[in-house]
């Protein structure tokens, strides 16, 4: 079953008019009575916006005023502490879900998908778990588009192409980092793609690489080889082909009837028509196997 999915819709816009108006006060430094710091750059903030929503500049502000402060220096990437400050003054929403929803920025293109994870990394140091979440939400929207890409193209025969140098960088950054969640977000990848990624040029000399994620890989490999070769054409739910229907369908899982043969449900009818059994199949497979390769 996908573990990608389902789609978490994230706002690339504040939710609501006190968060324009909070934004706005940062963009002009009205009534200001504080300074954060990073590099060469300095924003006036205002003590009770930070102090109010952010534990970890809550603490630097009191140890600050405690010297006689007003002003905390954040060893971070200007940039990066930027995006940090609108988050926290376009945020309003009290529910830790909710306001993990509450993006600020629209992230497009691979550069995006690197630069969340450098902004994931500091706010995990800063303690802004809101805006981790929001990350994480983020790169799932990438990953997803990179399945339905993986899955299309290897459905209408077509040689898998993607960018494996992003995706190499971002897996590298989790298991480095040693980030739990982001780790078995890349394995989930290779799950929710049935294993097609490995016809991906390069995906495999790059995933055995990365110690740790080749093991994860090669075990989902080991666990279900037939789904390397097994090309389904159409949803044996339906009997469309996710392809055809657009809004980012694909195919949600591939599991074994009780006559063994392979059956591929699409994501509409695996969310809309759930079973926990499916029953034999009275026709061939809606798709072709070839010879079942472990490698």
């Amino acid at each position: 079953m996908s573990k990608l999915w389902p789609v978490t819709y994230v706002p690339t816009r504040p939710l609501n008019q006190e968060s324009f108006e909070d934004l706005e006060k940062l963009q002009v430094g009205e009534y200001a009575d504080a300074v954060v710091r990073a590099g060469t750059s300095s924003w006036n903030v205002h003590l009770r916006i930070m102090t109010i929503r952010s534990t970890w500049f809550r603490e630097r502000f009191q140890e600050a005023l405690a010297r006689g402060s007003n002003e905390v220096v954040v060893n971070e990437a200007p940039l990066l502490v930027y995006k940090a400050l609108v988050w926290i003054y376009s945020n309003k929403l009290k529910s830790i879900l909710l306001s993990a929803l509450d993006f600020h920025e629209s992230f497009k293109g691979s550069r995006a998908f690197n630069a969340n994870f450098l902004l994931l990394d500091m706010a995990s140091r800063l303690e802004m778990y809101t805006l981790m979440l929001a990350c994480q939400e983020k790169m799932k929207e990438h990953l997803r588009k990179l399945v339905v890409m993986v899955q299309r193209l290897k459905c209408t025969g077509r040689t898998p192409v993607i960018d494996v140098g992003t995706l190499w960088g971002g897996i590298c950054f989790a298991y480095d980092k040693g980030h739990h969640e982001l780790k078995n977000m890349f394995v989930d990848f290779v799950s929710d793609t049935h294993l097609w990624v490995f016809d991906v040029p390069n995906f495999r000399t790059v995933a055995t690489r990365i110690h740790g994620y080749n093991a994860a890989i090669f075990k989902l490999v080991k666990d279900r080889p037939e789904l390397r070769t097994f090309t389904p054409t159409a949803c044996d739910e339906c009997g469309i082909s996710p392809f055809e229907i657009g809004g980012g369908s694909h195919y949600a899982d591939i599991v074994k009837s009780e006559d063994g043969n392979l059956i591929a449900i699409c994501y509409r009818c695996f969310i809309t028509k759930p079973r926990a059994n499916r029953p034999a199949s009275n026709t061939v497979s809606r798709g072709t196997s070839g010879p079942i390769v472990t490698k």
